[in-house]
């Protein structure tokens, strides 16, 4: 009850309490409700702030770095965060995992510039706070070999303690060392164990992972369909875009399919579209082009391959180009076609490069070209 919450805060700072100060101009600023509210509460937060009260500090910093309720400044965020992450109040360890993340990745705008003796430094100070976000971070930072300081060893241990907290990110990112053998010998039993544990936190990508290892039979298990299924469903419910394919794909496997059944597969596979998964983009058009579960409809069938292939995705700027070549779907169009093969071959696809190579011989959609058709 927000509203509550205000009134309570409101009548304690009127009886010049310090923290109910902060709390009301923390809540104000977050959730405003009127935009003369706001304007106070960034206010009041700006002269907490200069009073050096550190969760004020901690959120203008934020809002400095996001630009909201200020103009982005950069240089004024990083002295705030900085103060608070050298201090002893409160947010210490969140202002130092800010501070990480931020020389870890860089930004454009406002532009900060990406060091990594800084990153770690600071990931290193949240971390010793024991914030699991610096502690997962600091662990990740280790495994890239981004910043040139890769070493397994310290990665493990931010992992490690990120899983005695009871954090399923710390038993994932352990499940991936022992699955790749990053640092120590490959061993898929063990990562199956460590991946358990993170499910059992209803972590999504460990609901991935272990619908890998039935689908494939890995770590000594048997090859389950309807095990790794139930996993995948698990992730695609908690909105794991990966695992919403890969359950499309197996229910489509389905040896004796239903309407009720195509009509799932194609429901997850928008919804794996709509996050993000071009794969899924271009099955989707692969369907309404074969008629495949659905009504054939080679216009939409165009349009989902058009979606995948802006992406570079190889099959289906192929797929989109033999559309234009034949006229279904869009209007025939022999240079878009041989400009889709020509793109479809250069990203590796033999059929695009079969395709590309009969325009290029036959002048279709361009001058004839017989020696790059050779080439081909």
């Amino acid at each position: 009850d927000l509203v509550r919450a205000k009134k309570c805060f409101e009548k304690a700072a009127s009886a010049e309490n310090p923290l109910s100060r902060q709390e009301l101009a923390l809540l104000k600023f977050a959730a405003p409700a009127t935009p003369d509210e706001f304007v106070q509460a960034r206010a009041l937060l700006e002269t907490l702030a200069d009073d050096g009260y550190s969760r004020p500090q901690l959120q203008l910093g934020i809002a400095l770095l996001d630009g909201y309720g200020f103009r982005a400044d950069a240089g004024r965020a990083i002295a705030l965060l900085t103060a608070v992450a050298r201090g002893d109040g409160h947010g210490k360890a969140e202002a130092a995992f800010r501070l990480g993340r931020l020389y870890r990745d860089g930004r454009r705008e406002p532009e900060v510039q990406a060091d990594a003796a800084k990153a770690e430094s600071w990931l290193r100070a949240a971390a010793r706070e024991g914030h699991r976000g610096g502690l997962l971070a600091l662990g990740e930072y280790y495994v890239s070999p981004r910043a040139g300081r890769q070493d397994f060893g310290q990665a493990r241990v931010q992992f490690l303690r990120l899983e005695r907290l009871g954090d399923p990110a710390g038993s994932y990112q352990l499940g991936r060392l022992s699955e790749n053998g990053w640092g120590r010998e490959k061993n898929l039993a063990e990562a199956l164990g460590f991946y358990r544990k993170a499910a059992a936190g209803n972590l999504p990508l460990a609901h991935y992972k272990l619908g890998q290892f039935h689908e494939h039979g890995w770590g000594g298990l048997e090859k389950d369909a309807e095990k790794a299924v139930a996993h995948y469903r698990q992730g695609a419910e908690r909105g794991l875009g990966v695992c919403m394919y890969n359950l499309a794909g197996l229910l489509d496997e389905d040896p004796d399919p239903s309407a009720t059944r195509d009509t799932e597969v194609l429901s997850w596979l928008l919804r794996a579209a709509a996050s993000g998964m071009t794969e899924a983009e271009f099955k989707i058009g692969a369907r309404y082009q074969a008629g495949r579960g659905v009504k054939q409809d080679f216009v939409a069938a165009a349009a989902w391959f058009d979606r995948a292939a802006r992406t570079g995705h190889a099959p289906a700027q192929l797929h989109l180009g033999e559309m234009y070549e034949h006229g279904h779907g869009v209007k025939q169009d022999y240079q878009s076609a041989r400009r889709l093969f020509q793109l479809a071959a250069a990203n590796g696809h033999l059929g695009g490069q079969v395709k590309y190579a009969l325009a290029l011989a036959n002048g279709i959609g361009g001058p004839p070209d017989l020696v790059l058709a050779y080439l081909y």
